[in-house]
């Protein structure tokens, strides 16, 4: 869980970087990624709004994303914070 948690707030800062340049076809990949890696851990929420933001972002709407991204950090901090604890 340790190596996803940290895989997953390196990427989260390049996702961030590829939204801020309207890369999408990086941000995509990123938010696959993503995506990915929380179906495999079990991480519901974080798959759920990475993939609500890889479709935003598939559709170059950028403005309503950086809702999504606190969401994301904020469900990963909080794993982090609920393995910690073991």
């Amino acid at each position: 869980m340790q190596i996803f948690l940290e895989d997953s707030f390196l990427h989260l800062e390049e996702l961030r970087q590829a939204i801020a340049t309207h890369n999408v076809r990086e941000a995509e990949q990123i938010a696959h990624h993503i995506k990915g890696a929380s179906a495999n851990v079990g991480a519901q929420i974080v798959r759920s709004a990475v993939e609500q933001l890889e479709e935003q972002a598939r559709q170059g709407k950028f403005g309503a994303i950086d809702d999504l991204l606190t969401k994301i950090e904020f469900s990963l901090s909080q794993i982090q914070q609920f393995t910690h604890n073991f």
